[in-house]
C-alpha cells in the first residue's frame, strides 16, 4: 500500500512488494555495516563460549541457553537464536535444540546473532571426545576448502563464479557429493538477505555480481 501510494498506478501489479524492499536493502550505510560487523563479532564470541562450555552429558538445550545468555550479556539482542544438533542429530539443518544429551560429538551449532536489529550468521562443528580420524579429517578438509573459497572472493566476482569454485573444491575428493544448499547469502535486517542463490541450486543467484 505504501509503494502504491508513492508510485501510483504505474506500479506493475505483478511485482511483489517484497522484491522491491529486498533490493532496496542491498545498499547498506556505514552505520548499518558497523552493526552487522558487531553482530558478527557477537557470533564469534558465542561460538567461543560454545567450544568452552560444550561437554558430554549436557543437553543441547542447556548448551544453547548458556551460549545465548552469554551473548545477550555481551550486548546481543534477545532476538538472537541458536540451533544445535549433536551426534546422530548433527546431520540435521536448522534444528532447534532438544533434551538430547551431548555424547562424543560432533555437535553442530548454528548461531544467528542480532545486534540493534541487524543480523549475522555462523555455523561450526565441535568435536568433543570423538577421536575418529575419518570424521575429523573430512571436517578439516572441508574447512580448508571453504577458507580457500572465501579467500578468493573479490569485488566484481559473479555468484556463479563463486559457486563453481566452491563445488569444484567439494567435488575434488573421491566420494564427495554435490551439495544443493546455498553457497552464501547476505545478512542485514533479516538473516538471509540478498545476495543469495534461489532454488533450484543451479540458478545464477541474485544479484549476479558482488561488490
Amino acid at each position: 500500500e505504501m509503494i502504491e501510494r508513492f508510485f501510483g498506478p504505474l506500479l506493475f501489479k505483478g511485482l511483489f512488494a517484497d522484491y522491491i524492499v529486498q533490493e532496496a536493502r542491498i545498499k547498506k550505510t556505514a552505520e548499518e555495516i558497523e552493526k552487522i560487523r558487531r553482530a558478527s563479532q557477537l557470533a564469534v564470541y558465542g561460538m567461543k563460549v560454545a567450544r568452552e562450555m560444550a561437554a558430554p552429558g549436557m543437553t543441547e538445550e542447556v548448551l544453547a541457553s548458556l551460549v545465548r545468555g552469554a551473548m545477550i550479556e555481551a550486548g546481543a539482542a534477545r532476538s538472537t537464536y541458536i540451533y544445535v544438533g549433536s551426534d546422530a542429530r548433527s546431520s540435521l539443518a536448522h534444528t532447534p535444540a532438544t533434551d538430547n544429551l551431548l555424547n562424543e560429538g560432533p555437535v553442530v551449532i548454528d548461531i544467528h546473532a542480532a545486534y540493534h536489529d541487524y543480523s549475522s550468521d555462523m555455523a561450526r562443528t565441535i568435536f568433543l571426545n570423538d577421536r575418529r580420524s575419518d570424521a575429523i579429517a573430512v571436517y578439516q578438509d572441508f574447512e580448508r576448502q571453504m577458507c580457500e573459497v572465501i579467500g578468493a572472493v573479490r569485488d566484481g566476482m559473479t555468484l556463479v563464479e563463486l559457486k563453481q569454485l566452491f563445488h569444484r573444491h567439494v567435488q575434488a575428493p573421491d566420494g564427495w557429493k554435490m551439495l544443493t544448499g546455498p553457497v552464501a547469502h547476505g545478512v542485514g535486517l533479516v538473516n538471509a538477505e540478498l545476495p543469495r542463490f534461489e532454488y533450484p541450486f543451479h540458478s545464477q543467484g541474485y544479484p549476479e555480481r558482488v561488490e
